[in-house]
């Protein structure tokens, strides 16, 4: 897709644009490339890329707090039905650049006009987000003393108003952190909503990943329950829940629990197939990977690095497997042979 296309849009033009809203809604490796492209190519862009990202998440998510006055169904079905509308009208109408930004001008209007009506319906609109770029790392402290320690390419949202002593406390992740939350005196819950995956935990120490449709927890100390799939699970310390959402598949295991959180220390632990690990490389520096050859694709990599350098990174890879794998830098792609 032609990155250029998104040099001039406005929050509202965002709003409405489909692979936009897919990004947001449920990210993957080569979107999450994409659109950290452009913001690369057009910083100018980034406060309405981020604005309009913020806003199509806060509606989306609100949804699922005990706060609305409608019900959830009801509330998902009118956000539905306005995206719908928005996608639909774009492909009935045939259009030259001048009628089409008239027409995403009209078409924002009707996306705006529909949050002001969700917004008759919810407590309150105040969302505090945070998001990391490529190769970052974040820690943000919580109204209630938590921390969290958020992973690069992610993002962790919440509504500080709906926090208080008697109501739980919820926090919407994309991507990867850790937690280290505080239990309150009158034992309200602390929940992360991960995808279709909600953690639900009073105090304790753990990890989740949410990326697209998959997501995995790792406890380190305490207890948590888990919600997914019409289950609830109880995780003690050292347990791994992973769950795939195309699979619809919850599998748990034990592992060592200090190679999964070591990122937030800045060192990464790789104990996977080449190609895992790539995956993982482009999530975290949004950089694209080729290899070349399929045989490589399935060796397994064993490799414990500071995470701060892609560049390290990469040489380390090479130091290590030097009569197997040679790396090169090739149109923007990183390409292993």
């Amino acid at each position: 897709m032609n990155i250029s296309i998104y040099q001039h849009l406005t929050t509202e033009n965002f709003l409405e644009d489909e692979y936009f809203r897919e990004w947001v809604f449920n990210p993957n490796a080569e979107s999450i490339i994409f659109w950290n492209q452009v913001i690369l190519s057009y910083p100018e862009q980034e406060l309405e890329i981020l604005t309009a990202k913020d806003l199509l998440m806060g509606i989306h998510n609100k949804f699922e707090t005990d706060v609305q006055q409608i019900s959830k169904k009801q509330a998902k079905v009118s956000l539905q039905k306005v995206l719908d509308k928005t996608t639909k009208s774009a492909k009935v109408v045939n259009i030259r650049r001048r009628s089409w930004l008239a027409w995403t001008a009209a078409a924002s209007v009707l996306v705006l006009m529909s949050i002001a009506s969700f917004l008759h319906f919810s407590k309150d609109f105040n969302q505090l987000t945070f998001t990391t770029g490529n190769g970052k790392r974040q820690v943000i402290q919580l109204p209630d003393g938590s921390m969290v320690q958020l992973n690069a390419n992610s993002t962790l949202h919440y509504f500080p108003d709906n926090w208080c002593d008697k109501e739980e406390r919820q926090v919407w992740l994309d991507g990867e952190a850790f937690f280290e939350v505080e239990k309150k005196v009158l034992g309200t819950k602390f929940i992360v909503h991960a995808g279709d995956m909600k953690v639900a935990v009073l105090g304790t120490q753990f990890n989740v990943r949410s990326r697209g449709e998959e997501a995995e927890v790792v406890l380190t100390e305490g207890k948590i329950e888990l919600d997914v799939e019409a289950q609830k699970i109880r995780m003690e310390p050292g347990d791994l829940v992973s769950y795939s959402k195309k699979k619809h598949k919850v599998a748990s295991k034990k592992v060592k629990t200090a190679d999964y959180v070591a990122w937030k220390d800045g060192i990464t632990v790789f104990n996977n197939t080449l190609s895992e690990v790539v995956k993982e490389l482009e999530i975290i520096y949004g950089v694209k990977f080729q290899i070349q050859k399929e045989a490589l694709k399935a060796r397994k990599i064993q490799l414990s690095v500071p995470t701060d350098s892609l560049e390290q990174v990469l040489e380390t890879l090479q130091l290590l497997y030097p009569e197997e794998i040679s790396i090169s830098q090739k149109n923007g792609q990183v390409v292993i042979f």
